[in-house]
């Protein structure tokens, strides 16, 4: 941030437009604030009181910060969920840009766009995948559904003057097209003090930190969960996340038969420093999920604690920074191999935590965020939108 402020003299305004949005356990949020405290932009966010993926609620009002004011509606920021409060309230701050997350949020961006004039910036977490998009768009007919994403980015696309996206797999596709920008997902430290030394650690307990639905891979956590406490009597498996669906239900279902031999634990909920704590002491962090879960993939490298993914996407890179495991048989073989081989994990360990810090560090993220801004201050703003 040195670096940053050595280069930047002047502040920008922002309205920027979140799902949810705290400091305390949002990676964005705490982005946003490495910039405000700085004096580089000042930030009016509207954001819901419930963050659904964090499974937290944080409170309904208008919270203050340096250089950085939060308004949080009730309930969940979706359609029709902003009123007209407290879109004059984000307008009457007068921004350079209008900062909006998720494709979701462009019609509450528009609005504000239509009282103060100014451009809208769109940041997606990935762009060209439509594997997470809703039955309904695409009618449940798998044939309509790459046709029905390509036209839903032609019409945001067209609403918006440039698009920030966070998947790294997009960059070779992306990276020539005009108003397109990369921009990493930031993995802040949580702490001073994350991790301890394999010697110290579980070395029989395997962690997956979140909450469980469907979409966030739920039956492949189950089933790998499974096979691990069956076919490998060495090993626990320690979950932590609330059920969000019936899929996440049947998956720790199946796994409640090893609760009573304290080989399988499942906690709804904890603070994030415990949270933290379980997965810096643990073996390995098993993230079920094909493309998501960054979240977790990204506290576990800044822990130090080997990352066992399903498929290489994100920044995972097979034998380098993580293990891939495309099968419950392979989860099992895998979780064995860190277990025995303490190089592999070390050397897992250390590019972890060198991919979290060079490439998602907080200080890489928010200049990057900052040069996004400010291009996006220099285009020709909407006198009104219609």
């Amino acid at each position: 941030m040195q670096r940053i402020r050595a280069e930047r003299k002047f502040s920008l305004k922002v309205v920027a437009i979140y799902p949810a949005f705290a400091p305390e356990i949002n990676e964005m949020a705490v982005t946003w604030q490495h910039l405000t405290a700085a004096g580089l932009v000042e930030c009016r966010v509207l954001a819901g009181e419930n963050d659904i993926l964090k499974a937290t609620r944080s409170a309904v009002g208008v919270q203050r910060l340096p250089n950085l004011e939060i308004f949080r509606v009730p309930g969940v920021l979706g359609p029709g969920q902003l009123d007209d409060a407290a879109v004059a309230w984000a307008a009457d701050f007068k921004p350079d840009v209008i900062f909006c997350a998720l494709q979701v949020n462009v019609r509450h961006a528009r609005r504000i766009a239509r009282r103060c004039g100014a451009p809208i910036l769109l940041h997606v977490e990935t762009w060209l995948d439509s594997t997470l998009m809703a039955r309904r768009q695409y009618l449940g007919i798998q044939a309509l559904r790459p046709i029905v994403a390509s036209a839903r980015r032609v019409w945001y696309r067209r609403q918006v003057k440039a698009v920030a996206f966070s998947n790294p797999q997009e960059i070779p596709d992306l990276q020539a097209s005009a108003g397109m920008h990369y921009l990493a997902w930031p993995h802040p430290r949580w702490s001073a003090s994350l991790g301890q030394k394999r010697e110290v650690r579980a070395l029989d307990t395997v962690v997956h930190v979140g909450s469980l639905h469907r979409w966030k891979g739920a039956e492949r956590l189950g089933e790998y969960g499974e096979r691990l406490l069956r076919d490998d009597p060495e090993s626990k498996l320690l979950i932590v996340g609330p059920v969000g669906d019936e899929v996440a239900r049947r998956a720790i279902d199946r796994l409640q038969g090893w609760l009573a031999n304290g080989r399988f634990r499942h906690l709804e909920r904890l603070p994030r420093a415990e949270a933290m704590e379980h997965i810096g002491h643990s073996l390995a962090a098993i993230s079920p999920h094909h493309i998501g879960g960054w979240g977790l993939i990204g506290d576990a490298w800044q822990c130090g604690t080997p990352v066992i993914g399903v498929d290489s996407h994100y920044d995972i890179r097979e034998g380098s920074n993580a293990l891939v495991a495309s099968s419950a048989a392979a989860f099992v073989s895998a979780v064995r191999r860190l277990r025995s081989d303490a190089q592999l994990w070390q050397a897992l360990s250390c590019e972890g935590q060198h991919t979290a810090e060079a490439q998602h560090g907080v200080d890489v993220v928010a200049g990057q965020l900052l040069e996004f801004l400010q291009a996006g201050r220099f285009v020709s703003p909407y006198p009104r939108l219609a």
